[in-house]
């Protein structure tokens, strides 16, 4: 198994409040939350964490899956939820591992950390060789 995110793995997108505050969720942020470690270490946690689901692996299922997820003002993580996924079993396990993991790096607006919302995608691919890889 291999894990090699592609472009953006995470995002945010449009503006819920302009000025920071504590009971205000970004969308769109000065500086974006980020995975403790930074890129290599957010990789290095999916290899690590992310189990094919055999079911899915023995039916040939892959794909990519959707979460969104609010990174908190000290960098714990709530309020996921499945945007979309091809199958429960790859739902269920990028839905585990996200929330198993660890706290982020706290988005940043007016040198002020805020709740910030992402999505994540996780892609689940399977190789010729070993039968599955992470993305």
């Amino acid at each position: 198994m291999f894990v090699e995110p592609e472009g953006s793995d995470f995002e945010v997108k449009g503006v819920i409040a302009e000025e920071p505050s504590s009971d205000k969720i970004f969308l769109v942020v000065e500086k974006d939350p980020t995975f403790p470690g930074g890129r290599e270490a957010y990789k290095k946690f999916l290899d690590e964490n992310l189990v094919y689901p055999e079911e899915a692996k023995l039916n040939g299922i892959e794909g990519n899956v959707y979460l969104t997820f609010v990174v908190d003002t000290d960098g714990s993580l709530y309020d996921f939820k499945v945007i979309k996924g091809p199958d429960s079993g790859l739902r269920e396990e990028a839905l585990r591992v996200f929330m198993a993991g660890p706290n982020w790096i706290p988005g940043m607006q007016r040198e002020q950390a805020v709740k910030t919302k992402i999505t994540v995608r996780v892609a689940f691919r399977l190789d010729e060789h070993t039968g599955s890889s992470l993305n």
